[in-house]
């Protein structure tokens, strides 16, 4: 799912909030009568994904966590006051630009710097106005769930790449030490784009606990009589997840 007011998705000129982003995914999973789910979310879906298990549980089958933050800091408040600075003064293809020492190791840059290239002029092409796009910064910035992150019960995987430099290691240990029975798993490498620069090693560690909590939407009759269809979903669903770095991508309000 690419949120509102990025990619291709509505240009909703409204206040942006992480809570007003998950409504929005719950109006999805309700329009295409989806009860409760595996939530797999990254960067700004993860902040998405807390919302969701803090308000909304009994939706939230499991939790992942992936390269995310439970709330404001100081460097994360100066990371997000330069990029927006950089939006507000020089245009989205220089915020684009300003942004990409953020996302991605330097030896991935310099290996995939003609397609940074390309994808930075479709994404000025399709670029929502600069005032969304601050709307968005500002709800991330604003955004802040530390105090309820123990009231998440669903199954939650924490996983972070070692070199995160837009969400660093430190804020995916925070999240597992506070939410209950969470596992935290730190990537070799790949940085903020990890699902898409070591996508095997990331969906190893996501599709094995995607996996382990199955059941979780399934009743036991249901198990004996469906597996293919539960092998089916799954190879699909991490198939998404692959897909997740792509969507970061787009997200250029954000992350």
């Amino acid at each position: 799912m690419i949120t509102r007011g990025t990619g291709r998705s509505s240009h909703s000129r409204i206040e942006y909030s992480v809570e007003q982003m998950a409504a929005d995914v719950l109006t999805l999973m309700d329009r295409l009568g989806i009860a409760r789910a595996h939530f797999a979310g990254h960067s700004t879906g993860g902040a998405i994904g807390q919302v969701l298990a803090q308000d909304q549980p009994e939706r939230i089958a499991s939790l992942v966590l992936s390269a995310t933050w439970a709330g404001r800091d100081a460097f994360f408040r100066r990371c997000f006051e330069v990029r927006k600075q950089v939006l507000l003064q020089s245009g989205v293809e220089s915020y684009l630009r300003a942004s990409v020492p953020f996302l991605a190791p330097g030896w991935w840059v310099s290996a995939n710097d003609a397609a940074l290239e390309a994808q930075h002029r479709a994404q000025v092409a399709a670029s929502p106005p600069v005032e969304i796009l601050a709307s968005r910064i500002d709800a991330i910035v604003r955004f802040d769930r530390r105090a309820r992150l123990g009231e998440i019960a669903a199954p939650a995987l924490v996983v972070v790449a070692a070199d995160d430099m837009l969400t660093p290691r430190f804020y995916s240990e925070e999240l597992a030490s506070a939410i209950p029975d969470a596992k935290l798993h730190v990537l070799s490498g790949g940085g903020h784009f990890a699902p898409v620069i070591v996508p095997d090693e990331y969906n190893a560690a996501v599709g094995a606990f995607l996996a382990s909590h199955r059941h979780r939407l399934l009743g036991e009759g249901q198990q004996r009589q469906r597996p293919q269809v539960t092998r089916i979903r799954l190879q699909n669903l991490l198939r998404r997840v692959q897909c997740l770095g792509l969507i970061a991508r787009l997200l250029v309000g954000g992350h």
